[in-house]
């Protein structure tokens, strides 16, 4: 069964987070569907928790399970 945004990522994303990426330059906008289901910003978000480029969040890593849950919303084709 596809992971959908509203129901299985989401909810990844602690309201600090959703905040904080909301006042950067320009805007990553973590709770928004229109804007993560755009295949350049979900990756850049994907890279920025993973990898050499993690910087997010800030004062932890995401959990390997989220990060694949994540993964497979993405490659499940950006589900509602």
């Amino acid at each position: 069964m596809p992971l959908s945004f509203n129901a299985d990522i989401k909810n990844l994303f602690r309201p600090i987070d959703i905040d904080h990426m909301k006042q950067q330059n320009p805007p990553v906008l973590l709770d928004d569907y229109n804007y993560m289901k755009t295949p350049d910003n979900a990756t850049n978000v994907f890279l920025h928790l993973t990898g050499e480029l993690a910087q997010m969040p800030p004062d932890h890593a995401w959990p390997e399970a989220d990060i694949c849950k994540f993964a497979k919303w993405i490659a499940g084709g950006y589900e509602r």
